[in-house]
């Protein structure tokens, strides 16, 4: 057995001692611990390396046990696999090369589970490298967790390596030391003891952001290495003669800006988004993969000037954490004009609408040629990086109108008729109902999924998701038929029309009334925005808040007849805790209420110590987001004709 792993599997031998000599449980009360957690990588003078992992665990529920009852190692070999029973009893487990999976069958509560691995990693193609470990963001906690790096004797003078410690972590210094083969090694220890686990907590930034990160970094920057995704998207976006006879077709006649608006279109209706392929002529044949590469071809192909770029979002990971994250949404630029055009065609597809979350951000060239301005193991030039320009970011808010007159039930002297019935078409008996339009506007930067889902749906389905979506403001709420007259208009904002009724079983003195109205937000669960009360799950936070730019304009009208009244309605308020905002307007008017609510959020990172004074006044916006509304029929005048419902109607 090589020195290397008889001191592993000392140390093994050693920490389960310990443990088995404690009085007291360490961190009671979680469902597992590691006792060990390290990661180790040893590099060799040729770059490549070593990446050792030794994970010590104990396992203290079912859960648990299940988890570490199969598990997949990958290519990674195994130096050790056992199990430690509580009466000190020992299993040791095989592990055949070339199987990938591991099954400890078994297992019980106050197991310990030793697993040492080691896999080979090649060097770098591209030269340079880097990589991070965070040490105290996990929900297990640990006795001790480790980052070790191992090099030869000056190779990081070679090289000039720098390490990463973020986040309050200190940089170790280098330990001198001789390997089992007599080489003379220099070793860096990241350590943490005695962590605390971590639950996830919504709405936090990148765990990099934020927790003790460790790693190294030598001739790159994490800019550097989001061009070379841009290289595999030059690649896969080669043109075949099939290809460029396909895009001038799609192109069409007509000035730049035509042509690249209806290549948007193409791409965002014809094919469906998915991980393979990536090569743009088989994109184009198949109907779907990877639409950037397809999008940047046929834009060439018909004569654009068209390039790769990576955005940096402002709710991304900051580059200087090395997160893969940075840099990570690929766009395409097209210059017509001197004017800049953006679009993004993987995931939601947008073309200069960019949703509100993506002002202030970045531009990154990809382009093979800016790849040759400078030395890859250097870092990225600043001439490459731009700013993203306002115009091209879409700052329409989710817009839901409502507009909905209150009718009676007439009386019905056929027998077995239901009065319920003749108002509201949906069979359920009711004194009165609400009837009339709800329609949502979701802004261009949005709309490309939600047009594929709608494009998917049956009808009996589209009316399904409207019910329930507004089930939790208007109770019993059915919907008669939902018309989507922008269905086949990729690009723009996409509307959702539905007729609706709302029964209305009145009490005795002839009140109706809604407690919660368009308190998640106003397209409730559409899922298309955050309510505000959703940013207040977690009261002691642990992370800080991100909060992305959003916006969503509630616009209700509701018609009275000349025998109903209001009682109780929304009132006007204009209020604001830290980025977000709330304004709201009311008017009643002749049996009207004209109601405009408009919540904004802007960009922002709430500090852990900011957050409890936000949240206190966050609080009372979500209170008074939570409106009541309330109104009272004259049992005496049943059947009366509603009035006048003329007005600020909302229309398809």
């Amino acid at each position: 057995m090589p020195t290397l792993w008889q001191g592993r599997l000392a140390l093994g031998d050693e920490v389960i001692a310990k443990r088995r000599a404690m009085k007291d449980v360490p961190f009671a009360g979680y469902p597992a611990v590691a006792l060990l957690d390290d990661a180790e990588r040893d590099f060799f003078d040729d770059e490549s390396s070593l990446s050792i992992r030794h994970l010590i665990i104990e396992l203290r529920t079912k859960e648990i046990l299940d988890r570490f009852g199969e598990f997949s190692l990958g290519e990674a070999r195994v130096i050790r696999l056992r199990v430690i029973k509580p009466d000190g009893s020992v299993v040791e487990r095989e592990h055949p090369r070339g199987v990938e999976d591991v099954s400890l069958p078994q297992l019980g509560e106050d197991d310990i589970v030793e697993l040492l691995t080691v896999e080979r990693d090649q060097p770098a193609h591209m030269g340079g490298s880097f990589e991070t470990r965070t040490l105290d963001d996990s929900p297990t906690p640990a006795l001790s967790r480790r980052y070790i790096l191992t090099f030869p004797e000056g190779f990081d003078e070679a090289r000039g390596l720098a390490l990463v410690a973020l986040n309050g972590l200190a940089t170790p210094p280098d330990t001198a030391f001789v390997d089992g083969e007599g080489r003379k090694r220099a070793r860096y220890v990241f350590a943490a003891a005695d962590v605390p686990g971590l639950t996830n907590e919504p709405f936090a930034p990148s765990k990099v952001e934020i927790a003790k990160t460790a790693g190294y970094a030598w001739g790159v920057d994490p800019a550097l290495w989001s061009r070379l995704r841009g290289i595999t998207v030059e690649l896969s976006a080669q043109q075949t003669a099939w290809l460029k006879a396909s895009a001038q077709k799609i192109a069409g006649t007509g000035d730049d800006v035509d042509k690249l608006a209806r290549i948007f279109a193409f791409v965002a209706r014809k094919i469906e988004p998915a991980e393979n392929p990536d090569d743009a002529t088989a994109v184009l044949a198949s109907g779907q993969g990877q639409r950037t590469p397809l999008f940047l071809a046929l834009l060439r192909a018909a004569g654009l000037d068209a390039d790769p770029v990576a955005l940096q979002l402002p709710t991304q990971p900051d580059p200087a954490s090395f997160d893969l994250s940075s840099w990570s949404t690929l766009a395409v630029r097209t210059r017509i004009a001197g004017k800049e055009h953006y679009a993004i065609v993987d995931g939601n597809a947008v073309l200069d609408r960019l949703p509100p979350l993506a002002k202030g951000s970045k531009v990154l060239d990809l382009t093979l040629a800016s790849m040759r301005t400078s030395n890859a193991s250097s870092s990225t030039p600043t001439s490459l990086i731009e700013a993203l320009p306002d115009d091209v970011v879409d700052d329409n808010p989710v817009r839901v109108q409502v507009d909905l007159a209150l009718q009676e039930a007439k009386p019905n002297a056929n027998a077995g008729a239901s009065a319920g019935a003749e108002v509201n078409g949906s069979g359920n008996a009711s004194d009165a109902a609400l009837n009339g339009l709800i329609v949502v506007t979701i802004p261009a930067s949005k709309a490309d999924g939600a047009r594929r889902g709608v494009r998917r749906a049956t009808p009996d389905q589209l009316k399904n998701v409207v019910e329930r979506a507004f089930a939790s403001s208007l109770p019993g709420v059915s919907v008669i038929d939902v018309k989507t007259p922008d269905l086949d208009k990729s690009g723009d904002p996409l509307r959702i029309g539905a007729r609706v009724s709302v029964p209305l079983p009145l009490g005795a003195d002839g009140a109706a009334r809604f407690d919660h109205l368009f308190s998640e937000g106003a397209s409730g669960g559409l899922g298309l925005t955050s309510s505000l009360a959703s940013y207040l799950q977690v009261s002691d936070r642990k992370a800080p808040l991100l909060v992305g730019a959003d916006r969503e304009l509630l616009e209700v009208q509701l018609t009275l007849p000349a025998t109903a009244a209001f009682v109780e309605a929304p009132e006007p308020l204009s209020l604001v805790a830290g980025p977000f905002s709330l304004e709201q307007k009311v008017e009643i008017e002749n049996g009207k209420l004209y109601w405009r609510r408009a919540i904004d959020k802007q960009n922002a990172r709430i500090s852990v110590d900011t957050w409890p004074g936000v949240r206190v006044t966050l609080a009372g916006l979500a209170a008074r987001s939570d409106a009541r509304l309330s109104f009272v029929v004259s049992r005496g005048a049943r059947g009366a004709t509603p009035s006048d419902t003329s007005g600020k109607r909302a229309q398809l």
